[in-house]
């Protein structure tokens, strides 16, 4: 399929604003584009560009709804200009157009890519400016030069080696079904390079990376979106740019002391009576153990998957077995996804009140069932606050039970092709659901526990940090998968986690007892240690 590049060759025009300095600028084919450029800190630019005009500002995944302003000083000469802060400075060259920022001792941090073309004039990369397909769907670029040594980090939880560059691969949130993969539960448009500085995407739609794999001299990303918005974060040392980071989207909290010990789980504990055998050999042997995670069976077969009711014949008087494991020294934890089955008495409550995402006939939109068993199922729609209320309220007879944190499983699956209460596209709907559904549940857990809040949560984004715990999914019971495992929590804490965990002895199949141990060891110089998998773990 043939697509239409338009690149920015030239700015024709600027004005200097209070805060931000805006250019006006020309293709290669003479269509107009507008780009802003602002300072936020005085170690981070922001830059927004978009063909035609800029609309106002988005926040979507900043921690506060507007962001401070720095002032610079301004310099022009004949070949473009130059904006300065006390630690950056960023040079717009006029025709060709380029942004290059050096720090505060005038070492070059980035550079945008404007000359990487083959001797017939083609280009190895896609620069800045956007590309436009046959039915009118555009994708916004950005390319920058490579240094030789570079490296670049980050990217979300990614189970590929540390420097990722010579890579290529679509940030999409998505369920891996295994941790060998690009695909990832964790895709976060945020990363680090060895040259001391770091930059974030502040998009939640598609995003293509190519980090050195098509030309091994620039990197660069596109984004379907209507606009392109990044921050560019100076600063010599990965801890300075992560707080940076943070001020932008969000520090993670600190979890509650007693998650931090030992978390005993399977898929699936299936009665009371098991897991009270299970408590008491924890205690008959004197293997510390701080929590019991139960998996979807509380709620009973598939078909009720996820109701948040009870299955009382399976775990009868359940507010009594919590109180007893607590007096044991255990705490409860339970297993959610954000889907309704089709049918069940919550569904029909929520259709009714128009909670769910919708299809083009307004009607719930209905995503196939993934267990056996187990019907269509309609997803909450959590841009909806009333609907967001009505999920929390949900857990607040759970947890009045004494229920402590809840794994809020899945999130990947939000329809690109549904309707959102807030008007929002569902292609950018996707990769944000994961923040807004584990933020839900995180937020009426802080509040029954008096500020100490945290879930268990598999898929995320950027700021999604601010909700912690995250686990790393489904992996199998080898040494390839731990080692994996491994590589895709290193990413995540590159890219502003804190807190994160995986499944001890992995999810799939049996765990051999060498491999058992030495995952029991990996697992507890993480955060957080949690044996968890389809067989006895």
């Amino acid at each position: 399929m043939t697509e239409h590049r338009s690149l920015i060759r030239r700015w024709l025009a600027y004005e200097r604003e209070v805060n931000a300095a805006r250019f006006w600028t020309e293709t290669q084919t003479g269509e107009e584009a507008e780009v802003e450029i602002s300072f936020p800190y005085p170690d981070v630019v922001r830059l927004r560009m978009a063909p035609d005009r800029l609309g106002p500002p988005r926040n979507r995944l900043l921690v506060a709804d507007s962001l401070p302003a720095f002032g610079f000083t301004f310099a022009a000469d004949a070949q473009g200009l130059t904006l300065s802060t006390p630690f950056l400075h960023v040079r717009v060259a006029r025709d060709p157009w380029q942004v290059r920022v050096t720090d505060g001792q005038g070492r070059l941090l980035f550079a945008q890519r404007t000359d990487d073309v083959t001797i017939a004039g083609r280009p190895e990369i896609t620069t800045f400016g956007w590309e436009t397909d046959p039915r009118g769907e555009r994708r916004l670029h950005d390319a920058f030069a490579l240094a030789p040594d570079e490296k670049l980090y980050g990217f979300g939880e990614r189970f590929v080696p540390i420097n990722q560059r010579g890579l290529r691969f679509v940030a999409w949130t998505t369920d891996t079904h295994s941790t060998s993969s690009q695909r990832s539960y964790k895709p976060v448009p945020f990363f680090l390079s060895s040259r001391g500085w770091a930059l974030f995407i502040h998009s939640t739609a598609r995003i293509h990376f190519d980090l050195g794999y098509r030309s091994t001299i620039s990197a660069g990303f596109g984004v379907e979106d209507d606009e392109l918005d990044y921050f560019l974060i100076g600063g010599a040392r990965p801890p300075d740019l992560l707080r940076r980071y943070w001020d932008l989207t969000g520090a993670p909290p600190v979890p509650p002391k007693w998650s931090f010990g030992f978390w005993s789980s399977r898929c699936s504990y299936r009665s009371r009576a098991e897991v009270e055998e299970i408590a008491a050999e924890y205690r008959r042997r004197g293997i510390p153990c701080d929590v019991i995670h139960l998996d979807p069976y509380w709620m009973g077969p598939p078909g009720r998957w996820c109701t948040l009711t009870w299955d009382e014949e399976a775990f009868p008087d359940p507010a009594e077995m919590i109180a007893r494991l607590r007096r044991q020294g255990f705490r409860l934890c339970l297993w959610e996804n954000p889907y309704v089955p089709y049918g069940t008495p919550l569904y029909e409550e929520g259709a009714a009140a128009g909670y769910f995402v919708r299809d083009e006939g307004s009607e719930p939109y209905l995503i196939p069932g993934w267990a056996e068993g187990m019907p269509p199922l309609a997803v909450v729609d959590f841009t909806n606050p009333e609907a967001a209320a009505w999920w929390q309220e949900k857990h607040r007879p759970l947890l009045a039970q004494g229920v402590a944190v809840f794994k809020t499983d899945f999130g990947e699956g939000a329809p690109a092709g549904g309707r959102y209460h807030d008007g929002t596209p569902g292609e950018q709907v996707h990769n944000l659901y994961p923040l807004l559904y584990n933020r839900t549940v995180f937020q009426v857990v802080d509040e029954a526990s008096q500020g100490r809040g945290m879930v268990w949560a598999r898929a995320a984004t950027a700021g999604s940090q601010r909700y912690p715990v995250h686990w790393g999914g489904d992996s199998r019971a080898t040494f390839d998968h731990m080692a994996a495992s491994l590589r895709g929590g290193l990413n995540l804490i590159l890219s502003g986690f804190a807190y994160w965990s995986h499944d001890i002895g992995g999810f799939i199949h049996e765990s051999d007892p060498a491999l058992y141990v030495r995952w029991a060891q990996f697992g507890l110089f993480s955060s957080h240690a949690r044996a968890h998998g389809t067989t006895p773990r």
